[in-house]
């Protein structure tokens, strides 16, 4: 299982697909590496992130003010 912990684009290169190359990146890797899974937490008002997030097919599991997601990484 994959955990991103952590990742945020500066401003000035928000909305132009940078978020979305790094997770594609950091899940690729995680396949090639054996996981099935990633798993990751946002805040629930974070709704860019959240739509990036279940744009790439991420499944939410609501939780308090946070919001987390997997990911099955294998088809």
């Amino acid at each position: 299982m994959l955990y991103l912990h952590d990742v945020e684009v500066d401003e000035p290169y928000r909305r132009r697909g940078v978020g979305r190359r790094l997770l594609e990146a950091f899940m690729d890797s995680g396949r090639r590496a054996g996981a099935s899974k990633m798993f990751l937490t946002t805040g629930e008002a974070n709704m860019p992130a959240r739509r990036l997030y279940e744009a790439l097919g991420g499944g939410v599991a609501a939780q308090g003010p946070t919001v987390n997601y997997w990911f099955l990484l294998r088809s």
